[in-house]
Formats: structure tokens, sequence, C-alpha cells
């Protein structure tokens, strides 16, 4: 009996049926979604989505927009909105492109500077765990996947048994982002950890997954969401100074050793899994040391010294 509900359900089955979302996508636009039809039925009394306008749709970005600050969030907010117009559109609740009506959020392309912290720092973090308990033997080796490999916190936690090659000291990724499936060398530091939290730290469980809850109920991690703790955590136990907390931290920070230590762009986006090298160039930008040699002297400073060389000839 719930209007608002049966519209989420089925828009949230038109996602992964028809679109073939992830789950983490399809719950990004439920709750998005949720709040605008929320708003709607409290302003309206009832959803009449109908009557949908595109000065409905601006009225409520104009209200929703300035409630978080981060780009993202408005970025999001921005493409889900499109995204759900275009399915009234598809099932025929409404009959103009209303989609068309949503503006763009402007961001200049690679304008950002990915935040990292130095990898003696990522040495740190990686040696804060307890080893002498099953649980610090878990989150070393995890810590060890996002900094030393650079996976995705998905990644990390879709691992399973059956993706280590032990004698090849290789791991094969399955579930990533560019949906393509790569292997990664494994040094024998990583090796070490790997095995020692198998034998000596992993539960015995019917899971194949490979890092699995160290209390009852004894079952594969929830998500993305336990390794956000597991590295803020290890931040602060560390005592770094981060820019930002969170498992791209570790990432950003591998790339950006990467691309110091001169390694080809191609290759890091292979060890990364992007899709497209062009999505690895902001990367580029975090090597001071190279870019210095392609600086242009700055105008006014030339014009001085052209100055002071005359007036010394004068």
């Amino acid at each position: 009996d719930d209007p608002i509900r049966t519209m989420l359900d089925a828009y949230c089955e038109h996602l992964r049926s028809i679109r073939g979302l992830a789950p983490k996508s399809i719950g990004l636009h439920n709750r998005i979604i949720g709040e605008f039809l929320e708003h709607r039925a409290e302003t309206r009394g009832a959803l009449a989505l109908e009557k949908l306008t595109g000065k409905d749709v601006h009225d409520y970005l104009l209200i929703a927009m300035p409630t978080r600050n981060s780009l993202d969030w408005r970025k999001s907010l921005t493409h889900c909105m499109r995204s759900f117009l275009r399915y009234l559109r598809w099932e025929r609740i409404v009959e103009n492109d209303l989609a068309r009506t949503v503006p763009a959020v402007l961001q200049w392309k690679l304008a950002d500077v990915p935040r990292h912290i130095p990898f003696c720092d990522i040495e740190k973090l990686i040696d804060a765990p307890d080893t002498s308990t099953g649980i610090g033997k878990r989150d070393r080796a995890i810590l060890m996947m996002l900094g030393m490999l650079g996976l995705r916190a998905g990644e990390v936690v879709a691992l399973r048994l059956d993706d280590i090659d032990w004698r090849l000291m290789q791991i094969r990724i399955t579930e990533g982002k560019s949906k393509r499936e790569r292997v990664l060398p494994l040094s024998s530091e990583i090796c070490a950890a790997l095995y020692d939290y198998i034998k000596n730290g992993r539960p015995q469980t019917r899971y194949r997954e490979l890092f699995l809850r160290t209390r009852a109920p004894l079952k594969p991690l929830a998500g993305s969401g336990s390794l956000v703790y597991i590295v803020c955590r290890y931040i602060q136990v560390a005592g770094i100074d981060a820019p930002k907390k969170g498992t791209h931290l570790l990432r950003h920070s591998l790339a950006t050793k990467l691309v110091n230590s001169e390694v080809p762009i191609k290759d890091i986006a292979d060890i990364l899994g992007h899709a497209s090298v062009q999505t690895t160039m902001i990367y580029t930008k975090v090597d001071t040391r190279r870019l210095k040699n392609v600086a242009m002297p700055f105008p006014g400073e030339c014009a001085c010294d052209e100055r002071t060389t005359s007036e010394r000839s004068a």
C-alpha cells in the first residue's frame, strides 16, 4: 500500500534486470530517488508522477543541492535523477524527456590532485596491527592488499581462497570496477602475511571468501564499509596525519609512488585495473620533480629580469 516503496521496488528491478547495475549502485539510486519521492509526497500530498514537470525537478534540486558540500554527492544526485526520469519515460508515466532538464555539475577534467600520504606511512600503517591475534593477522593482510597492490575495497572483499596461486605467487582479481579480470604478482612478504592469516587467524568455515569476520557469525565481510573502518582505525593507531580517510587513500598513495618511481603509465593502469589510460593520467600531476622541467617561467619575472639587464647596460 506504500506508493513510494512500490515505485522504488519497480525502479530498482529495472536497474537490476534491464540496465545490469551492481547492487552497490542500485543502493545509491534507491537512497537518492527515495529522498526525492518522499519530498514530493510531502509537498504535494501524493506522488502524482504523471504530472511531474521540469520546474518540479529544478525546484527539488535547488533544495537538495545545498544539503551536502561534496562534489561527488552532487554529481551522484544529478546522475540518479536523470536515470529515474528516463525510467519514467520508459514506463510511459511521463511523455516528455525530463532528463534533459537536469543541469550538469561543472567540474574541470583532471582538476583535482589525488590526496595521498608518503609510502613510508603506508608501511607504518601495515605494521600497526597486532599480529599476535587473529584480527591483527587479517587486518595486516587486508592493508597489504590495499596499500601494496592498490586493490579497491570491493575487490578485496570479493577475494576467494581459489584466487591465490601459491606456486606462481600470483593473485587473480575477478571482481573489479572495469569488469576485467587481471592477475597481480605477490611479493614474498604478502605471501607470508596471507599464509599466516589463513593458517593461524582465519576461522574454519564453509565459506570460500578469503577475508572473514573474526566474531560470530563467522561469515564474509559485509562490504566495503568494513575495510573503511579498518583503515581509519589503524591510521589513528599509527598516528598518521592523513589528508583524508578511507581505502582509496592507500590506492592513491601507491599510484603516486609508482609515478614518482618513473613506472610507465600503461603499467600503472594495468596494476590499478583502469580500463583506460586516461583515468591514470591524473596521477602524473603528483610528480612535481619532473613537472618542474616543463614549467614555463612566470611572465612578470622575465619582464623584471629584462628591465634590470637594460638598466645595468645603461
